[in-house]
């Protein structure tokens, strides 16, 4: 199982962690949060998608994201005490931190099992429920875990201990579970109901809720023998249970559902936050101050013990976004589904909507300059803004073709590519548009001007057509074997294709020719830009962000941070650029998109790397007796790739560094088996 790893692997992996892509729409992120837990009246941790982990000290009013050192998704997250805390999540990922969250490591649980909830009794004894039906416990903080057998094989989504010994675990078809002995031997109790139960929580020793699927509620007062139905009058699942005092308690769900009671669950009130977003989690710090998280990282905050609710975190839209152009480093535009146009003046840090009175999808966006600009997208739409976007005026249809991509070579002459081989071109800034012969039917879904005369568009069945004379012929070059959803091209004759499989084709002759490189990611990709020559990014399907340093020649994963569908990218200059996705998503770099490190197959081994700092050569060790290939690649704190070397059948290799500048450099080292990412300072 592959995992992407931002800090550390405990005792196997040193990574240098540099901050890569940040949110910018939805704030604080977009990606789902499943667990909420608050230390004190300020401090609290969110943990969700991708690794997700949020910290805030201020009460919920800003949050930051916590340098990650996994991809996988997060369910849960319990602090023991104040410095102590732990999140587990997919593929038997558990992660520690023993310094009140500012940084983690990750903790060895012998199991790819998905865990799904952790509680602490202490801050060395834990237990954590797996989707197999089994239980983990430490009794040492982590080192070592046990697996504990239950009785059942059903996923146990949720685990609270009411003191040391005594423990209770909810899951699916109703199942709830009871220790008395801290683990050793657990008793099934009947909980009257077939419904998956998502969430446990004990006011005392003897009262306790369980809460899940259909708005189920039941209720002990004898520490779990008998369980009693309370109907809230809301049939949405609730993945969440939290009271108070003994009469004041929440559960939250389905649709933004909140149910509250303030007699102990004999009634419930409901009251909906957002219907279109799903709660997952809730927490209260204080009699009156309580969080819950969900869906697109939404955040919602109760001053009044759960009476009301306010929103925490932003987004200006949730609409997915497919292209993004910014025509310098201040103003920029994203354009997306039923017609949505955003605009930033300040470099991201807010959107703002503009007006747009055609609601056809928009699947691209061009502005030459801050003040003048053009979207095209479905029903032959083509809109132009002379003001810098607050007002948008155009064409549409009913006919269903569409307009995929849209680029000016100068002020007054630009061009479209869309559906059935269509390319339009304007030479009066969009007063008029023409109709130039391809020669293809095949759908164009992207078209890019190296040159005022040279052009290409790309797209269906590998279709590559391209023009010397302006527009006024096209013919195909050779094509590639994917639908291609980008195209971009440096110079008039050394260019970019990629779209499905992950592939990218290179060619350096205007088409004649195309190299196919193989990007190791096998993912869908929809956008490509170059910063210059030689370093360029593609973005596409599941968060997917690669970066070339070497004119495509190889490409690396830099850490989006997420798993939606990237659907465009541009920078501004070397270091800032912005992607743009699904579900409203806007992330920004500041670094040139930064690096990553991809643990692959066993992490037995261990690479030491020395002398360190260095100033004329440096020396790793592939931590065994026996000889096997090495391959080391070095990079600056930018992901820029500086060299690279490999070595056959070795167990130690020796690097010449006397030509790199002094400062700090990151050294990626794999040998098939294990891979490791060390920090290198040259002084």
């Amino acid at each position: 199982m592959k995992k992407l790893v931002f800090l550390s692997f405990l005792l196997l992996v040193s990574v240098v962690a540099i901050a890569q892509w940040t949110w910018l729409n939805p704030s604080p992120t977009g990606n789902k949060l499943f667990s909420v837990c608050f230390i004190s009246a300020g401090t609290g941790f969110a943990v969700g998608d991708c690794g997700t982990i949020m910290k805030t000290t201020d009460g919920g009013l800003s949050w930051i994201s916590q340098p990650g050192i996994t991809s996988s998704v997060l369910h849960s997250v319990h602090f023991p005490d104040a410095v102590t805390g732990y999140a587990v999540g997919n593929d038997g990922v558990i992660v520690k931190t023993t310094d009140g969250g500012d940084t983690w490591s990750l903790v060895p649980a012998g199991t790819h099992y998905w865990l799904y909830a952790v509680f602490f009794t202490s801050a060395n004894t834990g237990y954590v429920t797996c989707n197999n039906g089994s239980v983990l416990k430490t009794s040492d903080g982590g080192s070592t875990w046990t697996t504990l057998t239950t009785g059942t094989f059903h996923e146990l989504y949720s685990v609270f201990f009411t003191d040391a010994t005594t423990g209770f675990i909810a899951g699916e078809s109703g199942t709830i579970l009871k220790t008395t002995n801290s683990g050793t031997t657990w008793t099934g109790m009947q909980s009257g109901t077939t419904s998956g139960l998502q969430s446990v929580y004990f006011t005392d020793a003897s009262t306790g809720y369980v809460a899940g699927d259909g708005g189920t509620i039941r209720k002990t007062t004898d520490g779990g023998v008998t369980w009693s139905p309370l109907a809230n009058g809301n049939s949405a699942t609730l993945y969440s249970i939290r009271f108070i005092n003994p009469v004041i308690g929440c559960g939250v769900g389905e649709g933004g559902t909140i149910v509250r009671t303030t007699n102990g669950g004999t009634t419930w009130t409901t009251i909906q936050a957002n219907p279109a977003l799903k709660l997952s989690s809730l927490c209260f710090t204080a009699d009156s101050i309580g969080y819950a998280v969900g869906e697109t990282g939404v955040i919602y905050a109760t001053r009044n013990s759960g009476a009301t609710w306010s929103s925490l975190s932003h987004s200006s839209t949730l609409e997915g976004l497919v292209g993004v152009s910014f025509p310098d480093d201040s103003n920029g535009f994203a354009v997306g589904d039923n017609g949505w146009i955003l605009k930033t003046t300040n470099g991201g840090a807010t959107w703002t909507p503009k007006q747009n009175l055609h609601s056809h999808s928009l699947y691209a966006v061009h502005f030459p300059n801050k003040d003048t600009g053009y979207a095209v997208g479905g029903y032959q739409t083509i809109l132009k803004t002379y003001d810098g976007g607050i007002t948008w005026t155009g064409q549409d249809s009913f006919d269903s073709k569409y307009y995929a991509s849209v680029c000016f070579t100068e002020a007054r002459t630009g061009y479209v590519a869309g559906s059935a081989g269509t390319i339009l071109k304007t030479t009066d800034a969009g007063l008029h548009w023409a109709a130039l012969p391809t020669g293809t039917t095949k759908d164009l879904q992207s078209i890019c001007f190296p040159t005022a005369t040279t052009g290409y568009a790309g797209g269906r069945s590998g279709t590559v057509v391209k023009t010397t004379d302006g527009g006024a012929t096209w013919s195909a070059v050779a094509s590639m074997p994917d639908d291609l959803g980008a195209v971009f091209f440096t110079d008039a004759n050394t260019g970019y294709t990629a779209g499905y499989g992950g592939y990218i084709g290179k060619t350096i002759d205007g088409g004649l020719t195309w190299n196919r490189v193989n990007t190791g990611s096998f993912v869908t990709i929809r956008s490509i830009f170059f910063t210059g020559a030689n370093i360029g990014y593609a973005v596409g399907y599941e968060g997917t962000i690669l970066k070339t340093s070497n004119a495509g020649a190889s490409w690396e994963k830099s850490v989006s941070g997420t798993s939606l569908f990237l659907k465009s990218i541009c920078f501004t200059n070397a270091n800032t650029g912005y992607a743009v996705g699904e579900q409203g998503t806007i992330l920004k770099t500041t670094n040139g998109g930064g690096l990553f490190v991809e643990e692959k197959g066993s992490q037995q081994e261990a690479f030491t790397l020395y002398p360190n700092p260095a100033n004329r050569e440096v020396n790793i060790d592939n931590g065994s007796n026996s000889s096997k290939d090495l391959s080391v690649t070095i990079f600056d704190v930018q992901g820029t790739r500086i060299m690279q070397e490999k070595f056959r059948n070795k167990n130690r290799a020796t690097i010449d560094v006397s030509t790199l500048k002094k400062g700090f450099f990151l050294v990626k080292i794999e040998n098939g088996t294990a891979i490791e990412t060390k920090k290198l300072v040259i002084r």
